[in-house]
């Protein structure tokens, strides 16, 4: 029998992606969005999803994004 996996429990693997991809030289908020899009289900979130999750501000987020993508 599987365990459940919490809101909780995906929050924190979230956290422990970003700070993974923090030590790898990304920012704090793209590490945050890349564990955000990773453990995302169903598997995308939108723009809106992203600053509502990260609590950064759209700019900020939209300045990773196209971080990101380059």
């Amino acid at each position: 029998m599987a365990a459940k996996i919490t809101q909780a429990d995906k929050q924190r693997q979230v956290e422990r992606i970003g700070v993974v991809f923090e030590k790898a030289g990304i920012s704090p908020v793209g590490g945050r969005i890349i564990g955000l899009l990773m453990m995302a289900e169903p598997p995308y979130l939108t723009f809106d999803d992203l600053v509502e999750r990260t609590q950064a501000s759209r700019s900020s987020v939209s300045t990773t994004l196209k971080f990101l993508q380059a």
